[in-house]
């Protein structure tokens, strides 16, 4: 068959984009994930993974004794955040990733995981710091 020149022209345009603005998006994700990494450090939170070897724009971290799944009802009207890895955000088993980090079982059902992306803003991600932290106040004061 023909093939879609103007579709071909098109991706090679977008890639030759991504490309040129990777490194600076890149930089602002890591911003972002370090900022969120240190304020919810600071009230317990641990990173699920590498601190550096990672991929910049996701953050996995799980705050012990709290389930992920509460955390993500408790702020699913303002944010979409995920429990667990990519891969298995639909099943209700450990995810196999988590596990593989050397996570236990109990460990990963405390899990959330946070993405960025190009089109969110710095006023996004002091949303959902401030929504996850306020979140978790509330969590605590109802923990037994």
């Amino acid at each position: 068959g023909t093939l879609n020149v103007p579709g071909i022209v098109g991706f090679a345009k977008a890639v030759e984009i991504a490309v040129s603005e990777m490194n600076d998006e890149n930089k602002k994700y890591k911003k972002w994930t370090d900022s969120m990494l240190e304020k919810f450090a600071a009230v317990g939170g641990k990173l699920n993974g590498h601190p550096e070897n990672r991929l910049v724009h996701n953050l996995n971290i799980r705050f012990d004794g709290i389930e992920g799944k509460a955390i993500i009802n408790s702020v699913s009207k303002k944010l979409a955040i995920s429990a667990g890895s990519a891969c298995t955000t639909q099943n209700v088993e450990p995810s196999h990733v988590l596990l593989a980090l050397g996570l236990s079982e109990e460990q990963s059902h405390y899990a959330i995981r946070i993405g960025c992306g190009r089109f969110n803003t710095d006023d996004d991600i002091e949303v959902a710091i401030s929504g996850i932290l306020n979140s978790l106040e509330s969590l605590n004061k109802i923990r037994i």
